[in-house]
């Protein structure tokens, strides 16, 4: 992998001094009009063109070329010396210097803009270079009304043709470092700094971390570390933090790079600056800018900055919201839950590809008996049922045909017709070495490059995602398996080799820009009413996929840093927690297999622990153990029902930056203008502070949470009912008081004392009635509340209702004659059996 800056470079620098320097005697002297647009200004006074909206000032130097960014009245600086880089090279000369900007004249333009964000004024500052062969470059940025944030983009065009092609190998919108003179601020010492990546290195995205500067040294884009898409600094001390990320993913792999060095850093008001911090769209092998006697123009990936967040959760999600508004893309408000036959493996007691007909169907009848009347809905087949990759028509040994019907859409209809949605797993750009498509087309198949020889099976192949053959074949592929066969949930694995490939069909394009090409095609094939789901490589597929699975495969077994350390259960919760925001905003996080088996020792308390932390993330939900073995294991059934179907929002970690596996959780439930906490508290068992060395003790913990630091009422009282133990209490303090075991969880409702009465939970969902009750309404003068239960028919039901000084007189629940209501301590308990889908709850009070 190249290093960052290595060989050819070219700098534009564009910028911010607030010294108003000498006047460039080669700079343009006509000043343009101010442009004033929704609470945004653009204007030039001397060498310093301002832009500004009330919250941040951004001011560029037109004689120095670079920029800063402050608040509104100067009183804080976020940016100085801030300018923007364009790497490439020259025909066959990697480490050849092609032009640097010093020489060149700058000038400036502003126009109105209005968009999905809002509307502001978009600034635009064109270098004109001097040098033969350097390119003209353009910075925008856009900043809009009352915001903390802007955006901005680089373009570059080289003319005249420099004879030779030229590749471009990065472009960075944004870079303040010490050989700009730059620095980004924050808070006084960097060194105590968190970093919260999401992946890194590119090619490490199975894992988000987060780090205290200093540590996580980037292999391939230091100085310092480097985070894939999305970056988030935090200052535990001052409390301030700032939310970078990339707004699109079309050519390039966005990288944010991170470092500080004490002995370089720049000091302002008594606070160090980061010695470097860099947006950059990074072209993996370069990206043809221009061929002999053709020159292009090129646009690097939008970045986002957000220099002052309320709070690094705010700005996460912020982030996120925003990126779905620019793409206009809504998510999936119906959480996709369900079943992946691979089960974590066959070596891990799971079934693998060990897969037929027979069985499934077997699985199916179990699936739609115990777990399709608590909505869950999906019946996915993962690997086995496939000839090879390569050859997605069904193993005919595995997957017969019926009646003269393709097996795979026989199979498709058995699943519709026990009324669940059919999902089916595909690797659609791997192809096994001996199959009859690689002996058939050999010219589709990829080379490696040298990292991806030691990454992908040594029996297989990867396609070049640049040939339009290989495009067309992988959309008749998905529009069979969707449009012919009627499968409305895929599962794509193993696409990131894609981007292990080198000397593309087309040498125009990077394995990002063939692997996004290569979405949209798979998009544009399977249409919008079917779930896609993809597997790492998260950046890239955000635009496209309905969600993603953004962990590691999950295993049945603890995963603590010691002994089985690389994969388990506490390895992927880490990384869900790390990537909450992206959920129900972006798209639907997949956070992998619930497992409750226990060959490899693994506890229910255990499993409890991961479950409540799948319920309280709000991902999708899918079962690791067969259908066959849930059904001769109530106590498992039992942990899995109560999160169907899936709220559709997700919780906060709270201590995400704080604790290297966070502890606390706090969701938000609301449904019919009524809202509510559930909290969660976890005993990870061996834990520890961010930067710390050595990890906790597994011990017995206390934990103590303010309300206040929830947005609650400290003075109020509140109910905390424990929705795993069904019990509770009151809590008149402002503090929620809890003693864990180690490996442990407990979740709890978090109602403030209402003043009538209110059902404040069901045995039918964990969540404290926010999926299952609807219609609820309380009558003054009836003295009657009634509601609308979604029910199991035969499954034993509770409902809690809070008493808020009246006394239950009777019970009715429709279809149901033994419904006797209990009072103790507050609430009301009313136990019944249903007997329909939909029950009808009235209380005379």
């Amino acid at each position: 992998m190249r290093a960052a800056w290595s060989g050819v470079f070219f700098v534009l620098w564009l910028g911010c001094g607030d010294d108003g320097g000498g006047h460039n005697s080669n700079q343009n002297t006509n000043v343009p009009d101010p442009v004033e647009h929704g609470g945004v200004t653009a204007s030039q006074a001397g060498d310093l063109v301002t832009l500004g909206n009330g919250v941040l000032t951004v001011r560029f130097d037109l004689a120095h070329g670079t920029y800063a960014v402050a608040s509104v009245d100067g009183s804080r600086l976020h940016l100085v010396g801030a300018e923007s880089r364009a790497q490439y090279q020259v025909g066959d000369e990697p480490d050849q210097t092609t032009g640097t900007t010093d020489d060149g004249t700058r000038s400036w333009s502003a126009r109105a803009l209005d968009d999905a964000l809002g509307s502001g004024v978009e600034l635009e500052i064109r270098h004109t270079p001097t040098q033969p062969g350097a390119p003209g470059l353009v910075s925008a940025v856009v900043l809009r009304g009352g915001a903390t944030y802007l955006t901005t983009t680089l373009t570059a065009r080289w003319e005249p043709d420099p004879g030779e092609d030229l590749r471009l190998l990065r472009m960075s919108p944004l870079v303040a470092d010490t050989h700009s003179g730059g620095a980004l601020f924050l808070g006084a010492d960097p060194s105590v700094h968190r970093l919260l990546d999401s992946g890194y290195d590119l090619y490490f995205d199975f894992e988000s971390r987060v780090i205290q500067i200093g540590e996580g040294e980037s292999l391939g884009f230091g100085p310092g570390a480097s985070s894939n898409w999305t970056v988030a600094l935090y200052d535990p001390d001052s409390e301030r933090s700032l939310v970078a990320g990339f707004f699109s993913a079309t050519r390039g792999a966005g990288i944010l790079g991170v470092d500080y060095r004490a002995d370089e850093a720049i000091s302002d008001d008594g606070r160090d600056g980061f010695t470097r911090f860099e947006g950059l769209s990074h072209y993996l092998g370069g990206r043809l800018a221009m061929a002999a006697g053709a020159g292009q123009e090129l646009k690097s990936e939008t970045l986002y900055v957000d220099f002052a967040p309320a709070t690094p959760h705010d700005g996460l999600e912020l982030y996120a919201e925003r990126y779905a508004t620019r793409l206009g893309k809504t998510t999936w408000a119906n959480v996709p839950t369900g079943w992946n036959s691979w089960g974590g493996g066959a070596g891990s007691g799971g079934l693998g590809t060990t897969i037929d007909a027979t069985l499934m169907l077997a699985n199916l009848t179990a699936a739609a008996s115990d777990f399709l009347p608590y909505g869950m809905e999906y019946f996915m087949l993962d690997d086995g049922w496939q000839v090879a990759d390569g050859v997605w028509q069904p193993n005919q040994a595995r997957f017969p045909d019926v009646a003269g019907q393709n097996g795979m859409a026989w199979f498709a209809d058995e699943v519709r017709a026990r009324g669940m949605v059919p999902g089916i797993w595909v690797s659609p750009f791997t192809v096994d070495e001996d199959c009859q498509l690689a002996l058939d087309h050999p010219e589709w198949m990829a080379d490696l490059s040298p990292l991806g020889g030691g990454v992908v099976p040594l029996d297989q192949r990867v396609l070049d995602l640049s040939n339009p053959e290989v495009l067309d074949w992988l959309s008749e592929t998905f529009r069979r398996i969707t449009q012919d066969w009627g499968y409305a949930w895929i599962k794509m694995d193993f696409s990131y080799y894609a981007l292990f490939t080198t000397n593309l069909y087309d040498p125009a394009v990077t394995p990002t820009e063939a692997y996004r090409t290569a979405l949209d095609r798979i998009r544009e094939a399977i249409g919008p009413d079917t779930f896609l789901l993809t597997i790492s490589a998260t950046g890239l597929c955000l635009e496209v996929a309905d969600g993603g699975r953004i962990t590691l495969d999950n295993e049945p077994w603890w995963g603590d840093p010691s002994g089985m350390g690389d994969q388990g259960i506490k390895v992927t919760y880490k990384t869900i927690a790390r990537r909450y925001y992206l959920n129900h905003r972006l798209w639907i996080n997949h956070p992998d297999l619930l497992f409750y088996r226990d060959q490899f020792a693994l506890t229910l308390e255990e499993a409890r622990a991961w479950t409540s932390a799948v319920a309280l993330s709000g991902g999708i939900v899918k079962l690791g153990e067969n259908y066959l073995d849930l059904h001769d294991h109530p106590e498992w059934r039992a942990l899995v029902t109560p999160l169907l179907p899936v709220y559709p929002d997700t919780g906060r970690p709270l201590d995400l930056f704080w604790r290297e596996y966070p502890e606390l959780w706090d969701l938000v439930v609301t449904r019919e203008g009524r809202s509510w906490h559930v909290l969660g508290l976890f005993n990870w068992g061996l834990n520890k502070e961010i930067g710390a060395l050595d990890f906790e003790p597994e011990i017995t913990r206390d934990y103590v949470v303010d309300l206040a630091n929830l947005g609650l009422d400290p003075s109020a009282t509140y109910l905390a009912f424990d929705a795993w133990g069904h019990t509770w209490h009151w809590i008149a303090d402002g503090q929620v008081s809890e003693t864990l075991d180690p490996r442990t969880t407990r979740v709890l409702i978090l109602r403030e004392e209402p003043t009538e009465p209110a059902i404040v939970f069901t045995s039918r969902h964990l969540l404290g009635g926010g999926v299952e009750v609807s219609g609820e309404s309380w009558s003054e003068a009836d003295a009657t509340l009634t509601a609308t239960l979604a029910t199991v028919p035969g499954d034993p039901l509770e409902v809690y209702v809070a008493e808020a000084g009246h006394t239950a007189l009777s019970v009715q629940a429709s279809g149901v004659t033994d419904a006797t209501p209990i009072s103790l301590d507050g609430l009301t308990t009313i136990s019944f059996t249903p007997t329909t889908p939909t029950t009808t709850l009235t209380v005379q009070y």
